[in-house]
C-alpha cells in the first residue's frame, strides 16, 4: 500500500514539474496563411491582424496577439485619422516606414486608437514592435532620453489600460528594468539566422552578435520574462527545426521562418502535418465541379483512410501556391488537360523537392516530362523495343503485393527507369525490357 502511494506521488511530481518545465511556444505571422493546425499548435501566434479574418481573434482569444508599430508609422496602414508630419523625426528606407516622435501626444493618442480598434475586434493581446526605432537620435542625448522616457510612458499606460493582456515586446532591453512589470515576453530577432531585406539574402549570426544577444535574454530571464528569438531560414522544414533545437539549447524559446514572415514557421517540436495537398484540373469536369473529379471520388477516401486532410486545389485557376513545405504533409498531383500552370508546375516541383515535399504524380507528370527533366527527378526514359500487341506482366518488389485484383500496365512507348530508387512494382516485356511506374524516388 506505502509502495502504492508512493509511486502515485511520484508520477504525480513527474506530472507537475513537466509541466511547469515546459515553455510556451510563439509563432509569428504576418500574412493571410493561417490555419486552425497551426493556431492550435502553438501557445501564443503574433499575427497582422489587417491580413486575417477576426474570426480567429474570436475563436482563440487567449492566444491570438495583434501586431502593433509603436516606434515607427506604416503609411500603407488604413487608420480612421491620418498620421501627421509632424509625428515624423526620420525615415526607415528599408522597409517604407516612417520613424515617430513618441514625445507627441497625438502620436500615443493615436497609437492607443489603433489597440482599442483592434480590442473591439477581438484581440486580447498586443505585441509592440520597432520599439529601438528611436534609436535614429541617439547622437542627441537629450532627444534620446525624452524618446526613451516617452516609450515607456507608453508601455505603462498600455499595461494599465489593458492589465490582463499579454503583451510581448521586440527588443527594448534598455528599458527592460522600467518596465519589465508591464510585459509578459520580450522578443529579438536572429540568434543563429537571419534575414538581410536590402539584398532578400539569409546569413549566419557572427559570434559576438550571438553573445550580445544572449546576455540580454538572461537579463529578460531575470525579471522572469519569456525570451523569444526569431530566426530565419530558407531551408527545408527539417533544416529549421534542427536551428530551433539549437536555439533551445542555449535557453532561448525558437521561432525559425522565412524573412518576410509569410510562412508556418517552426519551434523546436515537429509539427504534424495533416494536410495533403492535391493538385487538380477542374475545367475538365462536369460543370466544373471538383464531385465529379478523379481526385475527390479516389484519393480523398484513400487520404482520408489514413487519417489525413485532402485539400483539394484547382490549378485551372488558382497560381501554384508558394508555400507548401511549411503547411502540408505531402503532395498529390493529378491533372490532365491544359491549364495555365502546367509547365510552372515543373519548376515548382524542384523547388519543392529540395525543401523535403514529398511529392506524388498520377497518370502524368503534367508538364512535358523531357529526358533532362525527368532526369532531376531521378528518373531515365529507354525506347520500349516490343510491338504494341506485346502484353506485360507486373511483379512486386517486396514489402508491397497486389490487392485483390493484379495490376496491369498499359503499352508504353517509353519505358521509365527510376535511378536509385524503391521500387514499388514493374512490367516486364517478353524481350526483359522492364518499366518502373510506380517507384519512391530519391
Amino acid at each position: 500500500m506505502k509502495l502504492l502511494c508512493c509511486n502515485k506521488i511520484i508520477l504525480i511530481l513527474i506530472f507537475v514539474f513537466s509541466f511547469l518545465s515546459a515553455s510556451d511556444r510563439y509563432a509569428f505571422i504576418y500574412s493571410k496563411n493561417i490555419d486552425d493546425p497551426f493556431i492550435n499548435f502553438y501557445d501564443k501566434v503574433v499575427v497582422e491582424a489587417d491580413a486575417i479574418d477576426d474570426i480567429y481573434a474570436l475563436r482563440y482569444p487567449k492566444k491570438m496577439v495583434a501586431y502593433v508599430s509603436v516606434g515607427e508609422i506604416e503609411p500603407w496602414r488604413k487608420t480612421p485619422t491620418p498620421y501627421k508630419k509632424s509625428w515624423v523625426i526620420s525615415k526607415n528606407k528599408t522597409w517604407n516606414s516612417l520613424i515617430a516622435d513618441l514625445t507627441k501626444p497625438a502620436y500615443q493618442n493615436f497609437l492607443f486608437q489603433r489597440v482599442e480598434k483592434l480590442y473591439k475586434r477581438g484581440y486580447r493581446n498586443f505585441f509592440l514592435d520597432t520599439m529601438d526605432a528611436y534609436h535614429v537620435t541617439r547622437k542627441d542625448k537629450k532627444l534620446f532620453q525624452k524618446q526613451q522616457k516617452a516609450l515607456i510612458s507608453f508601455v505603462h499606460k498600455l499595461h494599465k489600460k489593458y492589465p490582463n493582456s499579454t503583451i510581448i515586446i521586440n527588443r527594448g532591453f534598455e528599458i527592460l528594468e522600467q518596465i519589465h512589470k508591464d510585459i509578459n515576453a520580450i522578443v529579438a530577432e536572429s540568434l543563429i539566422g537571419r534575414y538581410d531585406n536590402s539584398n532578400k539574402s539569409y546569413k549566419p549570426v557572427p559570434k559576438a552578435d550571438r553573445e550580445w544577444l544572449l546576455s540580454n535574454f538572461n537579463k529578460a530571464h531575470k525579471y522572469g520574462l519569456d525570451a523569444i528569438s526569431i530566426d530565419y531560414s530558407n531551408g527545408s522544414t527539417k533544416e529549421r527545426i534542427d536551428i530551433a533545437k539549437k536555439i533551445k539549447q542555449l535557453g532561448v524559446i525558437p521561432y525559425v521562418t522565412d524573412g518576410l514572415l509569410q510562412n508556418q514557421g517552426e519551434c523546436e517540436v515537429e509539427r504534424i502535418r495533416r494536410e495533403v495537398l492535391v493538385l487538380f484540373n477542374k475545367s475538365i469536369f462536369k460543370d466544373k465541379n471538383e464531385v465529379y473529379s478523379d481526385v475527390h471520388l479516389i484519393i480523398s477516401m484513400i487520404v482520408e483512410h489514413f487519417g489525413y486532410i485532402p485539400i483539394l486545389y484547382d490549378i485551372s485557376t488558382k497560381d501554384l501556391p508558394k508555400s507548401v513545405n511549411d503547411r502540408y504533409h505531402a503532395v498529390v498531383v493529378w491533372s490532365d488537360g491544359k491549364t495555365k500552370n502546367n509547365e510552372k508546375l515543373y519548376n515548382w516541383t524542384i523547388d519543392n523537392i529540395s525543401k523535403g515535399v514529398n511529392i506524388l504524380f498520377l497518370r502524368n507528370f503534367v508538364f512535358n516530362p523531357t529526358d533532362e527533366r525527368v532526369k532531376k527527378l531521378g528518373i531515365k526514359y529507354i525506347k520500349n523495343q516490343n510491338s504494341i500487341l506485346e502484353k506485360s506482366h507486373v511483379i512486386y518488389y517486396p514489402p508491397y503485393k497486389k490487392y485483390e485484383i493484379p495490376a496491369s500496365i498499359d503499352y508504353e512507348e517509353r519505358l521509365i527507369q527510376p535511378v536509385n530508387s524503391k521500387k514499388v512494382l514493374s512490367a516486364i516485356y517478353p524481350n526483359n525490357q522492364i518499366s518502373t511506374p510506380l517507384a519512391i524516388t530519391p
